[in-house]
């Protein structure tokens, strides 16, 4: 159960595979796990675990007097709450290894050819492309694949669009609207809005890789041949698929996605923003009418941020 150097032909002779060339095998599995991922986030009745609230002020109740303006109360809040990504995992099944003869070979510690166990092809090619996946950055194109991010907008550059359905939307009070004339009788309040930022679910767009070596396998007669990459393809698809979703062949290389949780953020940071002043205005109707209310006003503040992760579970 460790990693191994694959084999394969170069000019008649076996020669063991650099890390370059395992590293190009490894991409080629992130290409076939974006082509068909086992953990598919949609957008609908969220199940992450994690509800996002918007906040926004709206002005205090309004007072009344007949001879003077009165001191209005505190500003009010209104929440919106948003619980949207909906995350499902399916286990595939896989390729079994019934003559241990399935995965590429190799030369163990005593220079003979070997064929790699199951674990060995999970350590050689797996569990390292599911790394690149959930890497803090994506150091190649693509390296991401399969996997999901948000931005503020319904297009992404290198993603596809989950739903054109914000998974959060910011609004603020929109202080435009909260004027003297605006303001009512006693105990009524205002509560005008706007759209500050509407925050959307994009896949990252798999990119095609071609290794430049193909494999060696063992028959069941220990005749040794190369395997067609399309053959190899298959498998990896097969095995990243069912790491990605369980813990079948390998620990601590699920993928799984929430909110303010464990793992490296993707795209956008999703912020709730509130003014951070407030303004008390007047109005003089006439005769024994005095009104007063508290209005929202200042600059926006960040009240919470909100980052979407993925996480190696």
């Amino acid at each position: 159960m460790t990693a191994r150097l694959p084999l394969w032909y170069n000019s008649g002779s076996l020669q063991e595979m650099s890390t370059a060339e395992i590293v190009q095998w490894q991409r080629r599995a992130i290409k076939e796990y974006a082509d068909s991922p086992s953990v598919v986030l949609t957008v609908g009745s969220g199940n992450i675990g994690t509800t996002m609230a918007d906040t926004r002020f709206k002005s205090s109740t309004a007072t009344q007097q007949n001879s003077s303006h009165a001191t209005p109360g505190d500003l009010g809040t209104v929440t919106t709450n948003f619980n949207k990504i909906v995350q499902t995992v399916t286990n595939p099944s896989v390729t079994g290894d019934t003559n241990n003869r399935l995965f590429p070979v190799y030369y163990d510690g005593s220079g003979t050819i070997a064929s790699m166990s199951e674990a060995d092809f999970a350590d050689t090619f797996i569990k390292p492309a599911i790394v690149l996946m959930c890497a803090s950055s994506e150091a190649v194109a693509g390296d991401y694949g399969g996997t999901y991010a948000i931005g503020t907008a319904t297009s992404l550059s290198n993603h596809t669009n989950v739903s054109s359905t914000a998974v959060f939307t910011d609004t603020s009070a929109d202080i435009s609207e909260y004027v003297e004339g605006s303001i009512g009788t006693s105990g009524s309040e205002q509560t005008h809005s706007e759209t500050v930022n509407n925050y959307y679910l994009h896949r990252r767009d798999g990119v095609a890789v071609t290794p430049d070596r193909n494999v060696i396998v063992a028959d069941g007669d220990g005749n040794l041949n190369e395997l067609a990459a399309s053959t190899m393809a298959g498998y990896l698809q097969e095995y990243i698929k069912d790491l990605a979703a369980s813990d079948d062949t390998a620990s601590g290389h699920n993928i799984r996605f929430n909110i303010n949780g464990s793992g490296d953020t993707r795209g956008t940071a999703m912020v709730d923003q509130k003014f951070n002043g407030t303004t008390i205005i007047n109005r003089f109707v006439g005769g024994d009418d005095y009104r007063s209310q508290r209005m929202p006003s200042g600059s926006l503040a960040t009240t919470t941020t909100y980052n979407f992760k993925c996480n190696r579970e």
